[in-house]
């Protein structure tokens, strides 16, 4: 767990975790120093700048003096009264912690069995230590399938094996880019929209 990891090995006597979004002036939940997590993805209480409302299936609504001031998107100022955070947050009813289960853009939905693309690209590290972007791809028979993009050295036969062995399923290994380099944003994160992009260049190509 990595609250036990920050006290043994970075030597932080009273940890703590929470959860924000640099539009939400960062933080909306923290948990009290020193509590050690009882399950993974608590993300902690709610701060009381901030009123708090979970839409179904879309994310975190927040409002309130904390919400950004201003936002531009797509080349555009805009002065939002209130922002959503696509994320899985859930409150936990017996004492109103937040748990964070990951990002709603990213979960794949396979024939009805959903996969958290985060859960998976964490698995492969683990397994594997490989640095992973996993996809959505439009499929016919399932409606989504999972594609993977890695940089140069991942073998593709190790990668649909752990899958396999992992999630009990059989995923389509013709769904798979390897580059140089995975491609970064203009924040320097890793540009899933351009690793699809180029996945699903390659499977048409490989249609013709």
């Amino acid at each position: 767990m990595l609250w036990d990891s920050i006290q043994s090995k970075l030597c932080v006597g009273s940890p703590s975790t929470g959860y924000g979004a640099s539009e939400a002036s960062l933080c909306v939940t923290h948990t009290p120093p020193g509590q050690r997590p009882s399950e993974d993805g608590e993300i902690g209480f709610a701060l009381p700048h901030f009123q708090m409302g979970n839409k179904l299936s879309i994310g975190l609504e927040l409002r309130g003096p904390s919400v950004c001031t201003a936002l531009i998107q797509n080349g555009q100022i805009k002065t939002p009264d209130h922002i959503l955070l696509r994320d899985d947050i859930y409150k936990r009813p017996f004492d109103s912690m937040y748990i964070y289960r990951g990002r709603l853009e990213l979960v794949l939905n396979r024939g009805g069995t959903k996969f958290s693309l985060e859960h998976i690209e964490e698995v492969l590290f683990e397994q594997l230590g490989i640095g992973a972007v996993c996809v959505k791809v439009p499929s016919r028979r399932l409606g989504e399938e999972l594609g993977v993009v890695t940089s140069k050295g991942a073998r593709r036969d190790q990668i649909y094996r752990v899958l396999k062995t992992e999630f009990a399923h059989t995923f389509n290994s013709n769904n798979f880019l390897q580059m140089d380099t995975l491609p970064l944003n203009t924040h320097l994160k890793i540009d899933r929209q351009r690793c699809l992009n180029l996945l699903m260049e390659q499977i048409s190509d490989q249609e013709k």
